[in-house]
């Protein structure tokens, strides 16, 4: 389990990152929480990406991690949410609580998703 200190340097790693995107494209930084990584495995998304971004019906919303591997997640609109196929991508990448992850959408229902792990340095 990460530290408090562990978890705030993985935020900030993400956060900088995201600034060094530029605005180019759309992102947002995603903190992980216990409720995203184990148990119901849901990820809510931030409002104004969801509103700005994303279409307001359920679409499947691909989420690609730096290898290229491609993961289909449900994105549910009026929940503004990841569900069925963000467990398969958080297992797959062994997400934990303090984890921080910078989503860039790269194109209208795809995500390209940098992980910054808490307790590295």
């Amino acid at each position: 389990m990460a530290t408090e200190e562990e978890i705030q340097i993985a935020a900030e790693r993400a956060q900088q990152f995201q600034l060094s995107l530029g605005g180019a494209v759309p992102s947002f930084v995603k903190c992980m929480l216990p409720s995203h990584v184990s148990g119901g495995f849901w990820l809510g998304l931030p409002r104004n990406s969801c509103e700005d971004h994303l279409p307001n019906h359920d679409v499947i919303i691909t989420l690609v991690d730096l290898q290229g591997v491609r993961f289909e997640t449900r994105y549910m609109s009026r929940k503004r949410g990841l569900c069925g196929g963000w467990r398969s991508f958080a297992l797959q990448h062994n997400l934990i609580h303090g984890d921080a992850l910078v989503f860039e959408l790269t194109e209208p229902t795809v995500f390209r998703v940098h992980i910054f792990r808490a307790g590295d340095v």
